[in-house]
């Protein structure tokens, strides 16, 4: 132990995801007394390549806290939802928000990780109780009376690092919720989700829209690789999630239906396979460990509504949890939770109960999509009451 360097903070973040920086940033800013450091078990300036579903509420907090995107980054703004049920068109839905302050509208639009990434961290290197430690990871961890004890392995050798909070952030695998003893169910899509990339575009304004099949659903995201569009052909059926170089028929029929016109044997520019997990947990918050993001409520591929949840309560729990430190008052933070887990838990439940009656055939509800829409473009109504200078925004 003692050739071991070792350190004492009052905050330590495991993972270096978006939410997890804006976190620690949003902590230490807030609180300049607070020591708060971050360990991303990658190497600095590794960076997911895949993009992420920016929603207004998300941008619009992006924008104020002073996370500058450069020009030209924002590849792709969707400004409409839509669902359809093979050829007939269920709902069109706007994707605008305006700010109740401004005349200004926001959609929705892609952007990459690492550039949303490379746009917060130099917030973060300015600010002198913050720091970020690359290529580290976590070989051990128990906590005591006063907190956490990490050992870790980094750059600069091992570590022993004390902290009086730990924000686990490291993904819906978390080592961290079984040493919290949370409890966890988890729920994997049934079945896989082949994404696609073409070349092609549909002449109209951009969309993301589904369209369902008989036991099968693909969703079309205009703009969804910088010019390109991106397919998810979701199929509930339990297989084994394969990457396939090849289109199926099914789904080139089933995108011409919503307007993209594909020819009979599309070339993808690339393609993979995956499925995704559905994580709830009992509480966000145990015995001085905080879930963050997938660790926390992974959520189904769709629309980016993880990514957005996870850093609209970044920004709001810097608060609470700079009350917790600083007078050891856990009500606010108990507050948020109430506030927000059962919003959470609806959302990931009726995703979940829509894929489980796709997988079996059965009718499905047709005022279903109209949740999604709501979230993706609005936010949880009464969310402003956790972020007093976070700007409320009605329909464009």
């Amino acid at each position: 132990m003692s050739s071991l360097d070792e350190r004492t903070v009052d905050v330590v973040v495991v993972g270096g995801g978006v939410p997890a920086l804006i976190l620690a940033g949003q902590l230490a800013e807030r609180s300049p007394g607070l020591v708060v450091e971050v360990l991303e078990r990658a190497d600095a300036g590794v960076r997911p390549a895949r993009g992420v579903l920016v929603h207004p509420v998300t941008h619009l907090l992006l924008e104020q806290a002073g996370y500058g995107l450069p020009e030209g980054t924002r590849v792709g703004v969707v400004e409409r939802l839509e669902e359809y049920d093979r050829g007939e068109l269920l709902g069109e839905y706007p994707a605008g928000r305006r700010a109740t302050d401004s005349d200004r509208v926001h959609h929705p639009y892609n952007l990459s990780l690492s550039v949303l990434a490379e746009a917060v961290e130099p917030a973060l290197s300015r600010l002198p109780n913050c720091t970020v430690r690359y290529g580290t990871t976590v070989t051990e961890a128990r906590s005591d009376d006063h907190g956490w004890r990490l050992r870790t392995t980094g750059p600069d050798g091992d570590s022993l690092l004390s902290c009086r909070l730990l924000v686990a952030a490291d993904g819906k695998d978390s080592a961290f919720r079984g040493a919290g003893a949370f409890t966890v169910r988890q729920r994997g899509f049934p079945g896989r989700v082949d994404l696609f990339a073409v070349p092609q575009r549909r002449q109209r304004r951009p969309a993301i829209s589904m369209v369902l099949a008989e036991n099968e659903s693909t969703t079309v995201v205009d703009n969804g690789m910088g010019p390109n569009t991106l397919l998810f052909d979701m199929r509930p059926d339990g297989s084994e999630p394969t990457t396939s170089p090849t289109i199926r028929r099914e789904v080139v029929d089933r995108v011409r239906a919503a307007g993209l016109d594909l020819p009979a044997e599309p070339k993808p520019l690339f393609t993979m396979s995956f499925r995704s997990v559905v994580v709830q947990c009992d509480t966000w918050y145990r015995d001085r460990l905080l879930l963050l993001g997938d660790a926390a409520h992974a959520m189904h591929n769709l629309g980016g509504q993880g990514f957005n949840i996870a850093v609209q309560n970044a920004f709001a729990l810097a608060d609470p949890l700079s009350a917790l430190l600083e007078t050891g008052d856990e009500a606010p933070l108990r507050e948020f939770e109430r506030f927000r887990l059962p919003y959470v838990t609806n959302l990931q439940n009726s995703q979940s109960t829509f894929y489980d009656d796709l997988s079996r055939g059965a009718p499905t509800d047709r005022s279903w999509f109209r949740t999604t829409y709501l979230s993706l473009v609005g936010g949880q109504p009464g969310l402003s009451r956790f972020l007093p200078t976070m700007k409320e925004t009605v329909d464009a």
